[in-house]
């Protein structure tokens, strides 16, 4: 990822999204206030619930039980707000449709990356070998413990165990994307973790703290 700064803003951004249509920002932890960035004016928020459901965005500054949204409209941004949990963007620079997904273990569990994708093939015809995802910083797997794994995760997770129930959710991810038929050269995962990255982002892990990082996307 390539960090950028504004005067006392600072912000991640994707390398697959530097020539897209896309404006996004994952912003660090000591400039959570997106409002100050004039980039990204009447946010869609949502009230993320760790479901799969996908919402299709057509109006600013709307707020939606869902975690996430696909739009084709230009200059409407779509915030996820994040904790240890991974934002997705998705892009396709041909139908120019954008989505933006929250991904929490349980969103990977009920597959919300083929709900979205799922989504944009069937509203906007979009076609997965064009398909661009990108996933920010999320928790790590040296951090990522689940001691009840056995219950909690489909024996397909099992094999990403990286040492006694700790698990890789990136290459989750990837996995699931892969399976999807999403091209391995449009993935890009930051594989920065959040837990161990107290200067820059938040964690609930680590902190048990309400605040959250957050990624915005637009289509420009």
């Amino acid at each position: 990822m390539i960090r950028k700064n504004r005067g006392e803003i600072s912000w991640l951004e994707f390398e697959l999204l530097q020539k897209a249509k896309v404006k996004h920002a994952v912003f660090l932890k000591q400039s959570s206030e997106v409002t100050k960035f004039d980039w990204f004016e009447e946010i869609v928020y949502f009230n993320q619930v760790h479901g799969k459901e996908i919402a299709l965005i057509e109006k600013r500054g709307e707020i939606l039980r869902a975690d996430g949204g696909i739009t084709k409209m230009k200059e409407i941004p779509l915030a996820i707000k994040h904790a240890d949990c991974q934002a997705a963007i998705f892009y396709d620079p041909v139908q120019n449709v954008l989505a933006n997904v929250h991904a929490g273990w349980r969103g990977l569990v009920q597959n919300i990356y083929r709900e979205t994708v799922e989504k944009m093939v069937k509203e906007f015809c979009v076609d997965k070998d064009n398909l661009v995802v990108c996933i920010g910083p999320s928790l790590e797997p040296n951090h990522s413990e689940f001691i009840h794994y056995k219950q909690e995760f489909p024996k397909s997770f099992w094999r990403f165990q990286v040492k006694p129930n700790y698990f890789n959710l990136w290459d989750i991810a990837k996995f699931q994307l892969r399976e999807l038929g999403v091209p391995l050269r449009n993935i890009e995962v930051a594989e920065i973790g959040t837990y161990g990255n107290c200067k820059d982002f938040y964690s609930y892990r680590r902190d048990k703290t309400v605040n959250r990082n957050v990624t915005v996307a637009a289509l420009s």
